[in-house]
């Protein structure tokens, strides 16, 4: 049953507070995708996209693993 705590379902109120770690790397990774296609629409350089991509899914997975860690996702 551990691994439905992990790779559960998506809920319709999990964008708010992820309520699983696959909920909140599913959510960090849509907005760290617009993020980064908005830095390239403004500034049309693929450099300063993949910086923002780079440290979107960085701070995704760091905050999804320490969250884990600390018993958040119980």
């Amino acid at each position: 049953m551990k691994g439905d705590l992990i790779m559960g379902k998506i809920s319709w109120y999990d964008f708010i507070i992820p309520t699983t770690p696959f909920a909140s790397i599913v959510f960090g990774c849509i907005i760290t995708v617009i993020a980064a296609v908005t830095i390239w629409i403004y500034t049309k350089k693929q450099k300063d996209m993949a910086i923002a991509l780079t440290t979107g899914l960085t701070v995704t997975g760091a905050g999804v693993f320490l969250l884990h860690f600390l018993g958040y996702y119980v």
